[in-house]
């Protein structure tokens, strides 16, 4: 119970460290004032070589590329599974989603996104294959 408090503290310590940190850019989705629905999500998902970035497709085709809070390998695990816990919920700004990523075998794990953006159209096409959700 007590490990179970201190994990509790720690995760309000991060998000209260990440609300306190400068915004940076203005491509970020949130910067611009518009929001989208969690469920506008197909579901397809990449992530970098080192679980640094997702890169999430909408349902518009659009890609967005969320920046997480350090490297996360579960993400890279070939039988990992992306969810999110609010899925009905209107995503606004990077602290909007509330993401865990497990490996189908106990192992799971929750994501502090930092900064989330929308890509241009170039930009999406300019990823690589392995980077296209």
């Amino acid at each position: 119970m007590r490990s179970k408090l201190l994990v509790t503290d720690l995760m309000a310590l991060l998000v209260s460290l990440v609300v306190l940190a400068p915004s940076s850019g203005s491509s970020a989705v949130h910067g611009d004032g518009q929001c989208f629905s969690l469920k506008r999500w197909t579901g397809r998902w990449k992530t970098t070589p080192a679980g640094q970035s997702i890169y999430l497709r909408l349902d518009t085709g659009s890609v967005l590329q969320l920046q997480l809070d350090g490297t996360h390998i579960l993400l890279t695990n070939p039988f990992a599974v992306l969810r999110d816990r609010n899925a009905g919920t209107a995503i606004c700004g990077p602290l909007d989603f509330h993401l865990t990523v497990s490996d189908g075998i106990g192992n799971t794990e929750a994501l502090v996104v930092r900064e989330m953006r929308l890509l241009t159209s170039q930009q999406a096409e300019a990823l690589p294959g392995s980077l296209r959700p």
